[in-house]
């Protein structure tokens, strides 16, 4: 298997279909309000589909390190993606990969800060993404 498809593998893709969901119920409330704008929606779609799988990577990155996933019976639904553990990439590939696409997900939002400055100053975004940042590096520091 090569290098890249393990690395979207990692993300856990199967789980990230309901980040598209989510948001196109948003999309279909601004198109029945007639606030519609397709380069806002596919910014919002890329950046909260990058920031799930970056939480998903983060999760394994933090399980393996932790010993928690070389303890836990993997299922369908609990064990991360496994790669970590069969040694197929190594904690840095993932923990670089969970932050590039956390930053991935900052550069878009930051992006539609700059095109929609009100809506996102009165919204949580900024508190969402303090809470990355903590986590990150709260986590980060009890390895």
């Amino acid at each position: 298997m090569n290098k890249l498809k393990i690395l979207f593998l990692e993300t856990r893709p199967h789980f990230l279909l309901l980040t598209p969901v989510c948001v196109f119920l948003g999309i279909a409330a601004a198109v029945y309000h007639g606030y519609f704008n397709p380069i806002h929606a596919v910014l919002v779609l890329v950046g909260s589909t990058f920031a799930h799988a970056s939480v998903n990577v983060f999760n394994d990155y933090y399980d393996y390190v932790r010993g928690t996933d070389l303890l836990t019976k993997r299922t369908p639904f609990s064990g991360g993606s496994g790669f970590l553990p069969a040694g197929i990439i190594k904690p840095k590939e993932a923990l670089a990969l969970a932050i590039a696409l956390l930053l991935s997900a900052s550069i878009i939002r930051s992006i539609l800060y700059l095109q929609l400055p009100n809506f996102i100053t009165n919204s949580s975004s900024w508190n969402l993404s303090y809470l990355c940042v903590y986590t990150v590096t709260y986590e980060g520091s009890n390895n």
